[in-house]
């Protein structure tokens, strides 16, 4: 995987695999491969400088209030926020890419009303990176998957407003995967309004799979029957 001279890197690589191999009953086929994080253009901030900073936590109020990111966070998603965070405990070094980022951001503030058509699609979105853990940790409840299927079935609607209304931005559409066939997968199996767990059943669609119809309605007729005795 291109660490095996990073003997340091390796040893907390398998401690990390130790620990989520036992907190999730072995549930890690989904982890295949091993990557370094660059940290070139990159500057490593401490815990104490990040809190004399006041980057998260005001050192007066212990709160948000008064701190970086509670002034310049005005993300709608729980995943955009810690997307912004991150960013902040990793400010860029690299010229270009700090220039990059800013430019990105200007044409952002330069059209709000394409913002404001995207926050719109975005807050009725769930937690998309929250529920893929829960899925392959096999935690993942119904409900979990129709949110995922609805959630990815505004990504089109929010690349088509931004691929209309500024070039420059959609090249980081390119990073978006095509997920047309997963979305059209999930919404035409699950309920929309299914049950919290798969204890009791009742949350695939009428018409998905025939012979669970038939086996619906064979248990429909019993109850019935034992009804009208």
């Amino acid at each position: 995987y291109g660490v095996e001279e990073d003997k340091l890197a390796v040893a907390s690589a398998g401690c990390a695999l130790y620990y989520v191999n036992q907190n999730f009953k072995g549930r890690i086929q989904h982890i295949t491969s091993l990557s370094l994080l660059q940290k070139e253009g990159i500057m490593g901030l401490d815990a104490f400088t990040i809190r004399n900073l006041e980057l998260f936590q005001s050192l007066s109020s212990q709160g948000i209030h008064g701190t970086l990111v509670g002034t310049i966070d005005k993300t709608v998603t729980a995943a955009g926020s810690r997307l912004l965070k991150n960013w902040l405990r990793q400010p860029l070094t690299d010229p270009e890419k700090i220039n990059e980022r800013l430019d990105r951001i200007t044409e952002f503030i330069k059209d709000d009303g394409m913002v404001q058509d995207i926050q719109a699609h975005l807050k009725e979105t769930a937690d998309i990176e929250r529920i893929l853990a829960r899925i392959a940790s096999g935690k993942a409840s119904p409900r979990d998957i129709i949110n995922l299927g609805m959630s990815l079935e505004r990504i089109p609607i929010v690349k088509d407003s931004i691929h209309k209304k500024n070039k420059m931005i959609t090249k980081l559409l390119l990073r978006c995967a095509d997920t047309d066939k997963i979305t059209l997968s999930i919404l035409n199996t699950v309920k929309i309004d299914p049950p919290p767990t798969t204890k009791k059943g009742g949350y695939i669609r009428i018409g998905f799979l025939p012979e669970l119809d038939e086996l619906r309605q064979l248990s429909a007729d019993a109850s019935q029957w034992m009804s009208n005795m």
